[in-house]
């Protein structure tokens, strides 16, 4: 079926989030979040550029393809199956661990600073602990 992720970019928490649906990122969710937001770092500031630029990272030469990604603007209820969603915040400038049923639930968060230094460990910690709770 693939391994499918999505990730979601807002300004803060009263505007709506831009969600882009990944068929395949073969297991590298954070690695790829990770490489858009350090393109964006120059418009980390102004969130409609680096909505785009990040998301134009992540697409990258698949514009023209017709299958692989999708965005929407809205909740996480077409029912892939992966395992959390991560989310943008370009205001408090954190990436929010979501759940993937609710994307309004977040697990954990860190500072895009901190996310940047070591994507997959940042976010797996935030997961341990929340089976752990």
């Amino acid at each position: 079926m693939g391994d499918r992720a999505v990730v979601g970019f807002r300004d803060n928490a009263e505007t709506p989030t831009i969600f882009i649906y990944q068929h395949w990122v073969d297991g590298e969710q954070s690695d790829v979040l990770a490489r858009a937001l350090e393109a964006s770092r120059p418009r980390w500031g102004d969130d409609s550029y680096a909505t785009r630029i990040a998301l134009s990272n992540i697409v990258g030469e698949n514009w023209n393809s017709e299958l692989g990604y999708g965005i929407y603007v809205g909740g996480t209820s077409h029912g892939a199956d992966y395992g959390y969603i991560l989310v943008v915040d370009w205001s408090r400038k954190v990436v929010m661990v979501c759940l993937n049923s609710d994307s309004d639930t977040v697990i954990g968060e860190m500072s895009f600073d901190e996310f940047l230094l070591h994507p997959p460990t940042a976010v797996a910690d935030i997961l341990d602990n929340m089976e752990r709770s």
